[in-house]
Formats: structure tokens, sequence, C-alpha cells
């Protein structure tokens, strides 16, 4: 899954291997990427707050669910 946030111009795209690529879209036909933030296991879906610019990431380990959040410092 991904997500894309109009204000800073970044992309999320979830690996579903542990880990978020954050992709800056630089202009209409270049994409950079900017970095990997690593989080669980089969994490896949995931949503964006465009107001908060957080990623809310679900996951479900040894039968529970977990949300996840990510946010930039």
């Amino acid at each position: 899954m991904h997500g894309f946030d109009p204000e800073s111009k970044l992309v999320f795209n979830s690996n579903g291997e542990g880990t978020i690529t954050a992709i800056h879209h630089d202009d209409p036909d270049r994409y950079s990427v900017v970095g990997t933030v690593k989080t669980l296991p089969r994490v896949k879906t995931m949503a964006l707050d465009r107001k908060t610019h957080q990623l809310f990431l679900s996951t479900a380990e040894n039968g529970q669910f977990e949300i996840l959040v990510v946010g930039r410092q």
C-alpha cells in the first residue's frame, strides 16, 4: 500500500517486509528515495493523516491486532 502527502510531496510505500520507503516527488518525471523506516513484519495496510502527517499502520501479530503510528521528529 502507499500514501501521498501533497504538502511534503512525500510518497510512502509499505513494503510488507517490515519497512516503509519514503520517496520524494521531485517533479512530474522524477522521484528520489529519502529513506527507509523499519516497522514490523507483515505491515501492509496504512493510512496517512494529511493534517498531522502521521502514518497509521496495522498488523496482526500472534493473534493480536496492533496499530503503529509513524511520524516525523
